[in-house]
């Protein structure tokens, strides 16, 4: 659910959501054609994705404002339904929506559900972004620098864990490696150079986080809504 006047072209010409997610929604299966409590194999991974999933960008304030017990409700609706895969980002609300997400899922059976979240950007505190974010209402007083390091990549994960307060991560998605998001393409690519380099993939599978990213899980990269990003034969 979008607000009015979010129609066309957002900043750097970049597709709106609104026309983004029309555009997206041609050919999406019916309610009667997707179940949203039948899951599916990830891939070459051992994880069970619901049909439907759960993205946490509103609980952090996307577009609209959104109460803590409405942000709980939600989740709590979802799970009702069926879904049982949960995504969120860092950036979302600038540390908002992990947190909202965490504490509505804290009690819920941890194997019960899959959880990713995005590494890209760090949160240093700041006023600076979080007064001028276009997209995110009230977002937490951060900045939200990018970097696609290793040990950005390290620092980035175990933040998450502690602001959701789950200690496990099943997918992490790196975000947002893209033209749109770097403004050129020079800029995208060598953005992915840096996280090919440093955050992908050998160091979060080393022995000191195997613990808490386990052997099941798969980290890869995801577009902001599929634009202007090149894909990759050897992320699958």
């Amino acid at each position: 659910l979008l607000p009015r006047g979010e129609e066309g072209l957002g900043r750097r010409g970049k597709p709106s959501a609104r026309s983004a997610l029309a555009g997206a929604g041609q050919g999406i299966k019916t309610e009667s054609e997707m179940e949203a409590e039948t899951k599916r194999l990830l891939g070459a991974t051992s994880l069970r994705l619901s049909q439907m999933g759960f993205g946490g960008a509103p609980l952090g304030n996307l577009f609209a404002t959104l109460g803590e017990e409405a942000a709980r409700a939600t989740v709590a609706a979802a799970l009702a339904a069926g879904i049982r895969y949960f995504d969120t980002a860092p950036f979302y609300g600038h540390g908002l929506s992990e947190h909202r997400l965490g504490a509505a899922l804290r009690g819920v059976a941890r194997d019960s559900y899959v959880l990713s979240t995005k590494i890209g950007r760090l949160l240093v505190p700041g006023e600076s972004r979080a007064v001028a974010d276009e997209n995110f209402h009230r977002p937490l007083p951060f900045d939200t620098p990018f970097d696609y390091s290793y040990d950005g990549t390290m620092r980035s994960f175990e933040d998450s864990l502690q602001r959701l307060g789950i200690s496990r991560i099943d997918i992490l998605l790196i975000h947002d490696v893209d033209v749109w998001t770097h403004g050129s393409r020079a800029a995208a690519d060598a953005r992915l150079e840096e996280v090919m380099a440093g955050g992908y993939p050998t160091g979060l599978y080393s022995r000191r986080y195997r613990c808490r990213l386990p052997s099941s899980a798969c980290i890869r990269t995801v577009p902001y809504l599929a634009y202007g990003t090149r894909s990759l034969s050897s992320v699958q």
